[in-house]
């Protein structure tokens, strides 16, 4: 009976396919979710035999990611642009909760990307390496940002951090060359390693007393940098030890 079922579902699937006229998954490589209700896009398939040839002289591309698949809300993406050089921008759909590992990274040429305000999640490496990116706003709903998430964003100038953040983690703007200020939403509790290493022109950086770790190297090859902070704070004490400038906050 459940053999029955199965082979049910995939003729199902197979006449919706047809049926369509999308024909999405030519476009991209899908995976259901472990209950078989949502959707992730893994892999868009468009560029990956023109990429290796032409990886920054194709015509740059704007894409708008599907809703649904076969009938199915697209809820993330994992790898999904990883590489893909001509990308510039992205339009998302509301449906996305999280945009796992890999993402977007190493899209050379991205500048804009407007962030779904239903998203909870930014993975590991997600925006590594997009050297266009200037500037981005997270939404509120965003609790996690994975490892090295905005490394090598060398022209972020400008990042809006979610208030209910907990962690900035290892690495997560490691050599992002452009970002001069920041500022740390006031329930974080952790700073981790290497998190603002190679930042070469971060000025000032606020953080909160809630902030009761922070790392090695957090701000290695950091030379110009002034903290903000609460007296008796965690990152005045941080500060003193390594001998970083620091002032109060009134």
């Amino acid at each position: 009976m459940k053999k029955f079922k199965l082979l049910l579902l995939i003729i199902c699937i197979f006449i919706i396919f047809v049926l369509s006229g999308k024909e999405i998954w030519k476009t991209y490589q899908f995976a259901f979710t472990s209950d078989g209700s949502h959707i992730t896009l893994l892999t868009y398939r468009e560029y990956r035999s023109i990429r290796e040839f032409y990886p920054a002289y194709k015509e740059k591309e704007k894409i708008v990611v599907p809703k649904s698949v076969i009938g199915r809300p697209v809820t993330s993406l994992k790898w999904t642009f990883s590489g893909y050089y001509q990308l510039t921008s992205v339009e998302l759909p509301d449906t996305i909760t999280s945009l796992e590992d890999y993402a977007f990274s190493q899209c050379d040429f991205l500048t804009q990307i407007d962030l779904p305000s239903n998203l909870g999640l930014i993975g590991e490496f997600t925006f590594s390496g997009c050297r266009s990116l200037e500037t981005l706003t997270i939404p509120s709903g965003v609790s996690m940002i994975g490892k090295y998430a905005f490394g090598d964003c060398s022209n972020l100038k400008e990042i809006f951090l979610p208030e209910y953040l907990e962690v900035i983690n290892e690495g997560t703007f490691i050599h992002c060359t452009s970002l001069e200020e920041i500022h740390i939403p006031a329930g974080t509790t952790a700073i981790r390693d290497f998190a603002f290493q190679g930042c070469t022109n971060l000025k000032t950086i606020y953080i909160p007393a809630s902030a009761t770790e922070i790392g090695e190297d957090v701000f290695k090859d950091v030379l110009q940098l002034t903290i903000m902070t609460s007296p008796g704070s965690k990152a005045e004490e941080y500060a003193k030890q390594h001998k970083i400038h620091y002032e109060i906050k009134k």
